[in-house]
């Protein structure tokens, strides 16, 4: 694949779901996690949220999930862009979650590559 393939474009304003929940599902942008299209791939990762609060990938693999921090655990900066790179693999899923509420999405872009 020669270019990027867009996993999940989130509509600049969405609110963001209550603290600690399933963004994906949260904003009824999809009704579950997403997974992986190549195997190995990578998950460029673009956000950035009107409040200030601890961004995370929250990664299930069998019946076992787990909450993986972003920026290492320290809050992003309210209105401030970031982007990260998550590895995964096939049998994998995966959604987003944030730690605080009341704010809106600017913006959520994830695009998936070859690693």
């Amino acid at each position: 694949m020669d270019k990027p393939v867009n996993r999940i474009d989130v509509t600049p304003g969405t609110a963001l779901p209550a603290a600690g929940t399933n963004i994906l599902v949260g904003t009824s942008l999809l009704t579950d996690d997403i997974v992986p299209v190549l195997d190995p791939g990578l998950l460029r990762i673009y956000v950035c949220i009107s409040v200030e609060g601890v961004f995370s990938v929250y990664r299930t693999v069998g019946a076992v999930s787990v909450t993986e921090n972003l920026n290492s655990g320290n809050p992003l900066t309210a209105g401030a862009a970031y982007m990260f790179s998550v590895p995964w693999r096939a049998g994998e899923s995966i959604n987003f979650r944030y730690s605080a509420a009341g704010g809106i999405i600017n913006k959520l872009q994830v695009d998936e590559a070859w690693q």
